[in-house]
């Protein structure tokens, strides 16, 4: 009875060690690559929370195998869309005080690509505590 589950581990052992052994073959037709998009800058601070954020901010993205539409919550850039798939990158004006999130689309499929988020943060105070007694007190 030992010597079965002896053989029942060691084929158990030879199977997972062919399976983690195996290779994945890369697709030619596919590149097997994350379509990433990213934005710069990704933050803002705000003096005061009634502050907004004007400043130039550019969408920069990759690995697409085609056109691609840009889609936002933000007014002023609700929908763009590329001509062709050579254009990897959209730089605009924004002006706002709070966070946008900005989604990229196949431009054939309105499949979702990627998305990514521009926030926005006020800067708080710090409140100052000040001791009521004297450092050199002894109550």
């Amino acid at each position: 009875m030992r010597i079965a589950n002896s053989w029942r581990w060691l084929f158990l052992l030879l199977m997972l060690s062919m399976i983690f052994a195996t290779k994945v073959q890369a697709d030619p037709d596919n590149n097997n690559q994350e379509i990433k998009l990213a934005i710069t800058p990704q933050l803002c601070i705000l003096k005061s929370e009634e502050d907004t954020c004007s400043l130039d901010v550019s969408l920069s993205w990759t690995n697409t195998n085609g056109a691609v539409c840009i889609l936002s919550d933000y007014e002023g850039l609700q929908r763009w869309c590329s001509e062709t798939e050579d254009v990897h990158s959209l730089t605009f004006r924004l002006t706002t005080s709070e966070d946008i999130h900005f989604v990229m689309v196949d431009k054939d499929t309105w499949q979702t690509l990627a998305g990514v988020y521009f926030r926005t943060t006020p800067v708080s105070d710090t409140n100052v505590r000040r001791r009521y007694r004297n450092p050199w007190s002894l109550f």
